[in-house]
């Protein structure tokens, strides 16, 4: 039976060849769908954080310490990168001039990440080449029906109080 088969060079080289092209073609398609699911699945989580927000202090009398202030006193307006990096930035509330600080959240959980921020106002003057004022901030966000609560709390600087911000859903 095997007799009448005759082996051609070839035939061999044409299908080893397609044979290896159409695996990478399948594992670079295979690559593709998952690199995408995963960016759509970061952006669905990620994503929902950004929005504009409202910031307010904590009351600092008796038994009100945990409550927050009537009053907001800043306004964040915090942007979705791409994968777990969004953008905020923080201004003063009502007079925006008063203050100003940038920064990049990195998200280390759905829930938890941190803030690399910098002061770009700071007292109605803008920052020049000779001072600096910069940090590390913590996030937690909650989220609940109605509002996205971001708790900010400094890890460096004590004199910057905890604020959190809020973001009717």
């Amino acid at each position: 039976m095997f007799a009448s088969c005759r082996f051609d060079v070839c035939q061999l080289w044409n299908g080893l060849f397609l044979g290896t092209l159409a695996s990478v073609l399948a594992a670079i398609l295979v690559l593709w769908v998952q690199e995408y699911r995963r960016k759509k699945r970061l952006k669905q989580t990620y994503g929902k954080i950004a929005g504009t927000y409202l910031g307010y202090g904590f009351k600092e009398s008796g038994e009100q310490w945990s409550q927050l202030k009537d009053e907001a006193q800043s306004e964040a307006t915090i942007a979705y990168v791409g994968d777990n990096i969004l953008n905020i930035e923080l201004t003063g509330y009502p007079i925006r001039e008063e203050f100003k600080w940038t920064g990049i959240i990195t998200m280390d959980l759905e829930t938890y990440g941190t803030v690399a921020w910098k002061y770009e106002i700071i007292g109605g003057k803008a920052f020049d080449g000779n001072k600096h004022e910069f940090g590390f901030k913590r996030i937690m966000v909650r989220t609940e029906n109605n509002a996205t609560y971001i708790y900010l709390v400094e890890e460096i600087h004590a004199k910057y109080a905890k604020e959190i911000l809020v973001k009717q859903n």
